[in-house]
């Protein structure tokens, strides 16, 4: 049996639907709320009842009359999708075939996402579909990937699905494609970021095409995560692949690298080595917010900042379930803090039994209290 091969322009595709997926979050609620609106061709209003599922004959209103207005205040489902068409593609730009004719086999969409916005709360909630998950497709008696129920033009089908799915009514679709991405940069007033990796695997490393074609609709700066979809957080980044898209010539706008940065010998190594415009750091600033500061003063001086003390990682503690508590709610901020103490304490001698009442303690109280109870056990600790 021969293995079926992607074609080279697929995976274009899914790393600008990855890069429209951070957008999304960002952009997605100020659709509603900005004075501004996309074309009707990428708004649309579902009208429905809430236990009805959307059929072949609902009424799709344009989005020029479509209006949230003050007194409108009931959460609404908004269903987005990031779709794979080649419109607002530069014929002539050399990466134009890049994204392929999606006529043979239809468009794809690999942005399936849904945002609840509560406009009494002010709250938006956020839930995304992987687009192989495997559903049934409505108004078929078959399964396959969600992203099959996805027509740019007509919801209804992959509305249908995720009602009958999962018992989420939609009550208004966004679809994003290049010229609504494109609308989304120039109508937001602010800069528009994107962060991706450099392909799906090591067959497809696509980044120096993909970093070209955002630039051209607008993105004002680019982070590149030198690692492939398939190794997820394993195996080492490549970074020769971030230092050749910096070097294109026709790139101006700043190219950010990511991947493997823990240190600031390391972060100083890869800013000289591969002429990026600065650096994106994540996994090792977690439970470790000081690794910024450390950098920048290693930049500026060549010396190493004293290491955070004790009493500092217990503010820093202290602070962090603080606020995640008053965001998510008290029980919800507990547990959610809780695989952080390792990395907040790390390398600090014997801390194994402050760990373990931290992770089983329920109440705020009795967490403060041990808190205050480790600041004193390690008072004078020196770090190293």
């Amino acid at each position: 049996m021969t293995k079926y091969q992607r074609p080279r322009s697929h995976y274009a595709v899914l790393i600008f639907n990855i890069a429209i997926a951070a957008s999304l979050l960002i952009v997605g609620g100020g659709l509603l709320y900005a004075g501004q609106r996309l074309g009707a061709r990428q708004v649309v209003s579902l009208n429905r009842g809430d236990d009805v599922a959307v059929n072949e004959d609902a009424n799709i209103a344009p989005s020029d009359q479509w209006n949230l207005s003050e007194g409108d205040l009931e959460a609404k489902n908004f269903l987005l999708t990031g779709s794979d068409n080649g419109s607002c593609v530069d014929p002539n730009s050399p990466y134009a075939g890049a994204f392929g004719d999606r006529t043979s086999f239809g468009e794809r969409s690999d942005t399936i996402m849904i945002i609840r916005v509560n406009p009494k709360d002010n709250q938006a909630a956020f839930l995304s579909f992987p687009r192989d998950l495997w559903v049934k497709i409505a108004g078929s008696t078959r399964s396959n990937r969600i992203n099959t129920a996805f027509e740019r033009k007509n919801p209804n089908t992959l509305a249908d699905t995720i009602y009958q799915n999962f018992g989420i009514t939609i009550d208004h679709y966004v679809n994003i494609d290049f010229c609504a991405f494109k609308e989304i940069v120039d109508a937001v007033g602010l800069p528009v970021t994107v962060e991706t990796r450099l392909g799906w695997d090591d067959n497809s490393i696509n980044i120096d095409e993909v970093a070209e074609r955002l630039q051209d609709i607008g993105v004002a700066a680019l982070s590149i995560h030198a690692r492939t979809r398939a190794q997820m957080y394993k195996g080492h980044s490549d970074w020769s692949h971030i230092a050749r898209v910096k070097n294109n010539p026709r790139i101006t706008m700043p190219i950010f690298g990511n991947g493997d940065i823990d240190s600031p010998e390391k972060a100083l190594q890869y800013k000289n080595e591969y002429g990026i415009d600065g650096i994106m750091i994540g996994r090792a600033a977690i439970g470790y917010p000081w690794i910024f500061n450390e950098i920048k003063h290693y930049f500026n001086t060549g010396e190493h900042l004293a290491k955070p003390t004790v009493i500092d990682r217990v503010e820093a503690v202290r602070n962090h379930l603080t606020w995640a508590m008053e965001w998510k709610g008290e029980r919800l901020g507990i547990v959610e803090t809780r695989p952080h103490y390792t990395n907040y304490f790390k390398g600090i001698h014997s801390f194994k039994p402050y760990k373990q009442k931290l992770v089983t303690l329920d109440h705020p109280e009795e967490l403060f209290a041990a808190l205050n109870e480790i600041e004193q056990a390690y008072a004078g600790y020196e770090v190293v």
